[in-house]
C-alpha cells in the first residue's frame, strides 16, 4: 500500500445551538492519526473564520496524547471568559509537535454557531453531550503542512467477518468496521519489535475476542554483501515479465495487406518484451518505485523504443469502460506510475523526490514567474525538513527538463449554473488537467479566492472528447461583502478555469529536438526572516521561443508581516488563453495579442500587523502591493497587452475596543485602455452599548481610452465611459431596547461630473425582535434621484426556520417608480432535510425582472440523499448590454441529484436543464447516472449513462449532443469456482461543438458488445472464449446526411491442455469479420509449453492466418512457426 502519514480533525456537529443557558450541546472534536508514537503533544485551535491567517487564536486546547476518536469535549469557553457568539463562523485547526520543535497542521474546517431555544430534555446541568455515533473523517488525511517525517515503516492490520455493530480497539484505540463487517487499521512505526494487541466487543461491550500481533519493522540493512542483497529483495515488492519470440512466416497470394508489416518478408524475425514494476525502501528511509514496458517489438529495437513516448499512452486516470465496467473481485485502481513513455522511476525520502516520468512543473510561489504545465521528462523536488520558527520550510529547490510533445492552453468559462463544460481542444493528454474554481470581485476582477478540484471526486473528463462534467453543479454567483449592486443578483462572478495539455498533429514535426523545455526554481531561507528566490525557464519552440526569467526575496520579521518583492521577464507569449459564458460552445480571447513580444514586470506587496508586533498595543493591520508589467509580458494568466500599473492599499485601525477605521483603495491602470480607480474610508464607532455609527466616504474613477476592448463582443460598437464622484454616507443605529433598534442614514454626493446628477438619500428604518421568533424591519429613503421604502418580516419559527419577506417602493429619474419585492426562507426540516429559496420581482419603466433561487438537501437515512437546486433570472428592457452574458436576458437552471448507498446497491443520478433566452436561445440538457450492484459474492453489474444536448432553438440546430451507455456484469460462481464470466455493452453518440479545436462535422453513433469467460473442464483442462461485435455509423454532415455503416465481428476460443506435469498444450482459433468490406481474417495457432521451475517457460507453435477480401480479391494465405520463451517474477 501507499505510504501517506495522515492527520485531521473532525467535528460532531457543524452547527452549533447557543441557547440562554449556554451552549445547547458541547463541542465534540475527533482526533485521528496513523503516526501517533511520532506526535509528542496536540493544540486544537479555534479561530475566527475572518481570520484567514490564523494570528488570534481564541482558544488554544493543550493535549500531550490523544487516542484516535477519543471524544474531546468543549464546553464554547473561549480563553477570554467569553462564550461563543451567535451568528458567526468560526474555523478550527489541528496542530501536531513532533522532535526537534517539528509541526504538522490541518486545514481549517468550520462551524457556525446559531441561537436557538433549549430542547426539552436534551441537556441537563452537569451533563456531557453524547458523541456522535460513527467516526467522521476517519482514515482521511486533511493536512495542510507537514514537517513531521515518520521513519520506519506503515502496518496494516485488516480483519473482517464481524457483526456490523461490533467495536473494534487496537492498543485501546478505536477502529471503525463498516457495514460488511470488516475493517482495516493503518499506523507508522519505527524501526525494531511491536506489538499490538486487538479486541473485538460485542454492542453490550462484552469482549469476544482478543490477540496480540508481533510486529518486526525493518530499518537500515547492515552486515556483508550476500545479507544485504537478500534483505533488499525481501522488502521490495516486485513483478516483471520478460517475452521473447523467435519465429518465420511462409507467405502466398497478394503482399499489399501485409506490405507494411515485415513479418511477412520470409525471414526468421526476433521479437521481445521487457516489463517490470518495482515499490520499496532502500536503509528504511528511500522509497523507490519503478517501471519499464518496452511493449512487444523487434528485438535489436528495444533499446531504441525506450526513449518513445506517445501522449496519447494510458498512464493517470485509467478509464475502465474502455476494457471493462466491472471485474467482480471488489478490486481497487490506484495509479502509482504516470508515465506516457515506456520508462519511470521516483526516488521519495523525507518532503523530496527525484522522478523520470509524467510530472506538474510546479514553478508557483510567486503571482509574476509562475509556470505550472503537466510534461514528460526529469524532475528533482528538493524540500528541506527544517523549519523557520513561523513554520515555513527552510527552502525549496525544484528543476525539470523535458522534450515535450503536446501543446498547452488555458481556458476559463463563466458559471452557466450547471456543470457541463467543453474545452477549447480536444485529444487531451490524459492527467494533464488543472482544474480550479475561481471566485472575482465583481468591481474589480481581481481574484478573491481559489478552490482546487480533484479528478474523480470533483469532476469527470472525456480526454479525447475534450469534455468536462463536474459532480455538481457550480453556482452563478459567490456571496459578496458589498450591499449594493446595479446586477439583478448581488454577488462575485464565479469561474472555472482548467489549463491542459493537448495533442497537436503538426507539433514538432520539423525538428523534434525544438520542443526542448526545462526550468527551475529555488527559494531559501537564509535566516528565519529573510529568504530569496529564483526563477528561470525556457521553452523552445519553432521560432518563438519563451522564456521567463524571474528573482524574488521575502522579509519575513512575524507571522503576519512580510514583505514580498518580485522582479520578471519574459519573452514571447506562454499560453493563449480563451473564455466562454456559454460552457464552451463558443470562445474568445482573453487578451489580444500586443505589439511588442517580451517585457518586464515588478511587484512590491506589504503585509503588517502592528498588533502582533506591539503585543495587541497597536493594533492596526495593514496590507499594500505595486504591481507594474510592460506591453508584452506574459506569464502562467497574464498577458498584458498595454503597459499596466496595479496599486491597492487596505488597512484596519481598531482605535479603541469601540472604534475601527477601515481604508481601502485600488489603481487599476492600463495605459490608453484603461484606468479605474476607488478609495473608501470608514469609521465604525460604539458610543455606549446601544449607540453606534457609521461614517464613510468612498471616491471612484472610471476612464475608458482608446485602446479598450470589451472581453465579450469586441465587434460591437462601445461608447467610452468616463466616471468620477465622491459620495459620503453616515449611518447612526440605536438599541431602544434588546431586540428593537432603530438607525438612521444620510448619503451625500460631494462631488460627481457633469454626466449624471447627484445622489443624495436620506434614510430611516427600524428593526425590531418582536418576539423570540419574529423580526421586523421597515425603512423608508428619500433623495434627489427618487424616493422610496422598503418593509421586511423575519420569522425565526424555532432554531431550524427562518424566513424573510420585503418589499421596496422607489421613484427616481432614471427608472421612474420601481417596485421591488423579496421573500425567501431557510428550513432545517432536521437533521436530514434542508431547505432553502428566494424570490426577486422588480417592475420599472426601464425594466421588468424577477429571479428565483430554490433548492432541498435531504437526507431520509444514511443510504439516502437527495438535492434539488433551481436558479432563474429575467430581464426585460429595451436594450441589453453586449458584455453581459451574450445579451442573455433569461435565464433559467434546475438540477435535481439523488444517490444510494448501501450494502450491494450503489446508485447515484443527476438530471440539468438550462434554458437561456436572448439574441439567440439555448437549450441544455444534461443527465448522469451510475449503478452498481452486487447481487451476492458471484454476480455484479455496473452501469453508467451520460447524456448531454445542446441545441440551439433560434436556428432548430445541435450545438453539441452526446450520449454513453456502459454497462457491464462479472459472473464468479463460489460453488462453480471453475467459471468466470464478463460481459460489457456500450453505446456511444457523440457531436462535439463547432467551437471546438480538432473536432470535425462528423457525426458518429456506435454499439459495441463483448462476451468472455474462461471454464476449467477439470483438473487438465480449460475452455476460453471471446465475441464481440461493433456496430458504427457515421454521417458528413452534423444534425443531417446520409449514415455510412461499419460492422465488426471478433470471435476468439482457446483449449489449454495439461497432460504431463509441467506440459501445457493449447488450441487457439480467431475469427474477424468486416461486413460491409466483406472481407474477413480467420485462422489457429496451436503451441506446446514447458515450464521450468515456478516462473519460466518455453514454448514452440505454429500460427495459421487465412485473409479474404470480396472487394479487392486481396487475399493471402500465411502460416509459420515460433519458439516463445516467458520469465516471470
Amino acid at each position: 500500500m501507499l505510504a501517506t502519514p495522515k492527520l485531521n480533525l473532525s467535528i460532531a456537529n457543524d452547527i452549533i445551538i447557543r441557547t440562554a443557558k449556554g451552549l445547547q450541546d458541547d463541542i465534540v472534536f475527533f482526533i485521528y492519526t496513523n503516526y501517533p508514537d511520532f506526535i509528542e503533544n496536540y493544540q486544537i485551535i479555534i479561530y475566527a473564520k475572518e481570520d484567514l491567517e490564523g494570528k488570534y487564536p481564541l482558544k488554544t486546547t493543550e493535549l500531550k496524547k490523544a487516542n484516535n476518536y477519543e471524544p474531546i469535549y468543549w464546553d464554547g469557553i473561549l480563553d477570554n471568559g467569553s462564550l461563543l457568539e451567535t451568528n458567526k463562523e468560526y474555523k478550527y485547526v489541528l496542530e501536531a509537535y513532533g522532535k526537534k520543535g517539528r509541526r504538522d497542521e490541518t486545514l481549517p474546517k468550520f462551524f457556525t454557531v446559531t441561537s436557538g431555544p433549549l430542547l426539552p430534555d436534551k441537556k441537563k446541568e452537569g451533563e456531557k453531550a453524547e458523541a456522535t455515533k460513527g467516526m467522521p473523517g476517519f482514515g482521511a488525511d486533511n493536512t495542510a503542512q507537514r514537517g513531521i517525517i515518520p521513519e520506519g515503516e506503515k502496518v496494516v492490520i485488516y480483519g473482517k467477518d464481524l457483526a456490523p455493530t461490533d467495536k473494534v480497539y487496537i492498543d485501546d484505540q478505536p477502529v471503525a468496521v463498516d457495514e460488511d463487517g470488516r475493517f482495516i487499521a493503518e499506523s507508522y512505526k519505527s524501526p525494531g519489535e511491536h506489538q499490538s494487541t486487538i479486541v473485538v466487543k460485542d454492542a453490550q461491550g462484552a469482549v469476544k475476542s482478543s490477540q496480540v500481533e508481533r510486529i518486526d519493522v525493518a530499518g537500515e540493512k547492515k552486515g556483508p554483501v550476500k545479507a544485504f542483497f537478500k534483505d533488499f529483495f525481501q522488502d521490495f515488492f516486485i513483478v516483471g515479465i520478460i517475452d521473447l519470440t523467435l519465429g518465420q512466416y511462409s507467405f502466398r497470394g497478394h503482399v499489399e495487406p501485409v506490405a507494411q508489416d515485415d513479418h511477412y518478408d520470409e525471414k526468421v524475425y526476433v521479437d521481445g518484451r521487457a516489463a517490470f514494476y518495482l515499490k520499496g525502501k532502500i536503509k528504511g528511509k528511500y522509497l523507490l518505485t519503478a517501471y519499464l514496458d518496452t511493449e512487444e517489438g523487434k528485438i535489436q529495437d528495444i533499446y531504441k523504443r525506450l526513449g518513445d513516448k506517445d501522449p496519447k499512452r494510458i498512464f493517470r486516470n485509467l478509464d475502465p469502460d474502455k476494457y471493462y465496467p466491472v471485474y467482480g473481485d471488489d478490486s481497487t485502481l490506484v495509479s502509482d506510475v504516470e508515465t506516457q513513455g515506456m520508462f519511470y522511476v521516483r526516488i521519495e525520502w523525507d518532503k523530496s523526490k527525484i522522478l523520470w516520468g509524467n510530472y506538474n512543473t510546479q514553478i508557483t510561489g510567486t503571482e509574476l514567474a509562475r509556470y505550472n504545465r503537466s510534461l514528460y521528462g526529469g524532475k528533482v523536488y528538493y524540500e528541506s525538513i527544517s523549519q523557520t520558527r513561523f513554520g515555513d520550510s527552510k527552502g525549496i529547490l525544484t528543476g525539470f527538463v523535458a522534450e515535450s510533445q503536446s501543446l498547452q492552453d488555458h481556458n476559463e468559462f463563466l458559471s452557466t449554473g450547471g456543470s457541463l463544460y467543453y474545452l477549447r481542444y480536444q485529444r487531451v493528454v490524459e492527467g494533464s488537467e488543472k482544474v480550479a474554481i475561481q471566485v472575482r470581485d465583481k468591481d474589480s476582477g481581481r481574484v478573491v479566492n481559489t478552490a482546487t478540484l480533484i479528478a474523480g471526486k470533483d469532476y469527470t473528463i472525456d480526454y479525447y472528447q475534450g469534455r468536462l462534467i463536474l459532480n455538481s453543479p457550480l453556482s452563478l454567483l459567490a456571496d459578496s461583502y458589498t450591499i449594493i449592486s446595479s446586477a439583478l443578483f448581488n454577488g462575485d462572478a464565479v469561474s472555472l478555469v482548467v489549463d491542459y495539455e493537448y495533442n497537436s498533429e503538426c507539433f514538432g514535426c520539423n525538428n523534434e529536438i525544438e520542443n526542448l523545455t526545462g526550468g527551475a526554481r529555488g527559494f531559501w531561507w537564509i535566516f528565519d526572516q529573510f529568504g530569496v528566490g529564483s526563477t528561470f525557464v525556457r521553452e523552445k519552440r519553432d521560432n518563438q521561443d519563451y522564456n521567463l526569467y524571474g528573482v524574488d526575496a521575502k522579509i519575513k520579521l512575524f507571522k503576519g508581516t512580510y514583505t514580498n518583492i518580485e522582479f520578471a521577464s519574459s519573452q514571447q507569449t506562454q499560453i493563449p488563453g480563451s473564455f466562454s459564458v456559454d460552457g464552451g460552445l463558443s470562445f474568445s480571447p482573453i487578451k489580444t495579442s500586443a505589439d511588442k513580444n517580451k517585457g518586464n514586470a515588478y511587484k512590491v506587496g506589504q503585509v503588517i500587523d502592528f498588533k502582533e508586533i506591539t503585543g495587541g498595543a497597536f493594533p492596526l493591520d495593514l496590507e499594500a502591493y505595486y504591481v507594474f508589467r510592460e506591453q508584452g509580458f506574459s506569464s502562467l494568466d497574464k498577458d498584458t497587452e498595454h503597459d499596466t500599473t496595479e496599486f491597492g492599499v487596505k488597512l484596519q485601525y481598531d482605535i479603541t475596543k469601540n472604534g475601527t477605521f477601515r481604508l481601502k483603495h485600488s489603481t487599476f491602470d492600463e495605459k490608453d485602455a484603461l484606468f479605474e480607480s476607488t478609495s473608501t474610508a470608514q469609521l465604525e464607532w460604539r458610543w455606549t452599548e446601544r449607540l453606534r455609527s457609521i461614517l464613510e466616504v468612498r471616491y471612484k474613477k472610471l476612464k475608458e481610452g482608446e485602446g479598450f476592448v470589451q472581453p465579450v463582443h469586441p465587434e460591437d460598437d462601445h461608447i467610452l465611459g468616463n466616471e468620477e464622484d465622491v459620495i459620503g454616507a453616515v449611518k447612526v443605529a440605536y438599541d431602544l431596547t434588546k431586540g428593537t433598534q432603530l438607525y438612521a442614514a444620510q448619503q451625500v454626493t460631494l462631488y460627481r461630473n457633469d454626466e449624471t446628477p447627484r445622489d443624495n438619500k436620506t434614510t430611516l428604518g427600524i428593526s425590531s425582535q418582536i418576539t423570540e421568533w419574529l423580526k421586523a424591519d421597515l425603512e423608508g429613503f428619500a433623495g434627489d434621484l427618487g424616493y422610496g421604502g422598503r418593509v421586511g418580516l423575519t420569522t425565526a419559527v424555532n432554531e431550524r426556520l427562518n424566513t424573510y419577506t420585503s418589499y421596496m417602493l422607489s421613484t427616481d429619474r432614471t427608472e421612474g417608480k420601481t417596485q421591488r419585492v423579496t421573500f425567501g426562507s431557510t428550513y432545517m426540516m432536521n437533521d436530514k432535510t434542508d431547505i432553502y429559496s428566494e424570490n426577486q420581482f422588480k417592475d420599472s419603466r426601464e425594466e421588468t425582472a424577477n429571479s428565483e433561487i430554490v433548492g432541498i438537501k435531504y437526507r431520509p437515512t444514511q443510504r439516502w440523499n437527495i438535492d434539488f437546486k433551481y436558479e432563474n433570472s429575467h430581464v426585460t428592457k429595451d436594450t441589453v448590454d453586449s458584455y453581459v452574458e451574450q445579451n442573455i436576458i433569461k435565464r433559467d437552471t434546475a438540477s435535481f441529484g439523488v444517490t444510494y448507498d448501501h450494502g450491494p446497491l450503489k446508485a447515484s443520478t443527476r438530471f440539468e436543464l438550462r434554458l437561456d433566452r436572448g439574441d439567440e436561445d439555448e437549450n441544455q440538457y444534461v443527465t448522469t447516472t451510475s449503478l452498481k450492484y452486487t447481487v451476492n459474492k458471484e454476480w455484479t453489474f455496473l452501469g453508467n449513462c451520460n447524456f448531454s444536448l445542446s441545441r440551439n432553438m433560434t436556428n432548430h440546430m445541435d450545438d453539441a449532443r452526446f450520449f454513453e451507455i456502459s454497462t457491464g456484469f462479472a459472473y464468479r460462481p463460489i460453488k462453480l469456482d471453475k467459471l468466470n464470466m464478463l460481459f460489457k455493452y456500450t453505446f456511444l453518440e457523440d457531436l462535439p461543438p463547432l467551437s471546438q479545436i480538432g473536432s470535425t462535422d462528423v457525426d458518429e453513433r456506435s454499439h459495441v458488445i463483448s462476451l468472455e469467460g474462461i471454464y476449467d473442464l477439470s483438473r487438465y483442462f480449460s475452455l476460453g472464449g471471446k465475441a464481440a461485435y461493433k456496430s458504427g455509423q457515421m454521417r458528413l454532415g452534423r444534425t443531417s446526411g446520409e449514415w455510412v455503416s461499419s460492422d465488426t465481428m471478433l470471435f476468439a476460443g482457446r483449449i489449454n491442455y495439461q497432460f504431463i506435469k509441467n506440459w501445457d498444450a493449447s488450441l487457439e482459433y480467431r475469427y474477424l469479420k468486416v461486413v460491409q468490406a466483406k472481407d474477413y481474417k480467420h485462422g489457429p495457432l496451436v503451441c506446446l509449453y514447458r515450464h521450468i521451475g515456478d516462473h519460466v517457460m518455453i514454448g514452440v507453435g505454429y500460427n495459421f492466418t487465412d485473409f479474404n477480401d470480396d472487394l479487392t480479391n486481396l487475399s493471402y494465405e500465411a502460416g509459420g512457426w515460433f519458439v516463445n520463451f516467458i520469465a516471470t517474477w
